[in-house]
């Protein structure tokens, strides 16, 4: 009866560790990610700060740090993309970056929006095959990129790339996909994070582009991995038995192998 409670108690906490964390792209079908394993973001530098690149720059390694993700993020050509080109869903160049000097006439909140992805767009077999981002730099603006400490503004940047990638926000409070992200002062991962790259886009040796590859889609959550921390709380009970059975070796003997 004590070993019995030990296994239910030790499952209730492993259980309750599979907490509701990243989540993907809403859409209508199943998001696979991008199809190609290096995605190139096309950048149209009109209107953009000097450091618009080395902000690009940092954005794209903080996510090609991942090591379970295959995925590898850089730069493309140049682009004159417009946001109506993206609307009009007639762009060809992208995932395209574009910066906005006049936050209001091109309907978009400067005092919420620092920074916007947008146009996503998902073909018949789930793949991500378009989108945008759209970067606020009109200093009219409470929420423009160029008032941002550097960490924030990296961090603003990453967050929606990973809109992008095909990620949703995160219910993980401490996660770069959060949807809080502007009071972050760098932009580090959460295992959440990498998590939730490694499920879209996973290294080909590991498990190749099969079952960890796409889920379905829409407001569903993910269950967090297991940690080294449950793995131990399981072990315990396991563990406990040995004692009792060294009692039993000693009090009946060697136990005869089975024939």
């Amino acid at each position: 009866m004590e070993m019995k409670s030990s296994y239910i108690l030790a499952a209730t906490f492993l259980f309750a560790s599979n907490a509701s964390a990243f989540t993907l792209l809403g859409a209508t079908t199943e998001v696979r990610g991008w199809s190609d394993d290096e995605i190139l973001f096309h950048l149209n530098p009109t209107d953009c700060p000097d450091n618009i690149a080395s902000l690009l720059a940092k954005a794209r390694a903080v996510w090609n740090s991942v090591p379970t993700s295959r995925l590898t993020m850089s730069v493309g050509t140049e682009t004159n993309t417009t946001i109506d080109e993206i609307n009009n869903a007639s762009a060809t160049e992208v995932p395209a970056i574009l910066c906005v000097m006049d936050m209001a006439g091109s309907n978009l909140d400067g005092s919420l929006i620092p920074a916007i992805a947008f146009g996503q767009n998902v073909d018949e077999n789930g793949v991500l095959n378009y989108g945008a981002i759209a970067i606020n730099v009109d200093e009219s603006t409470s929420q423009s990129l160029t008032l941002m400490p550097e960490g924030t503004a990296i961090a603003v940047l990453a967050h929606e790339m990973g809109h992008i990638l095909g990620l949703g926000h995160s219910t993980e409070s401490k996660a770069l996909m959060h949807q809080d992200v502007t009071k972050r002062k760098s932009a580090t991962l959460h295992q959440d994070d990498s998590d939730g790259l490694s499920y879209l886009y996973p290294r080909h040796e590991s498990a190749g582009d099969g079952l960890m590859g796409g889920c379905t889609i829409g407001t569903r959550t993910h269950a967090a991995p297991m940690d080294a921390l449950w793995l131990v709380m399981l072990l315990v009970p396991m563990i406990s038995l040995i004692p009792g059975l060294i009692r039993r070796r000693h009090q009946y003997g060697t136990i005869p192998s089975a024939k």
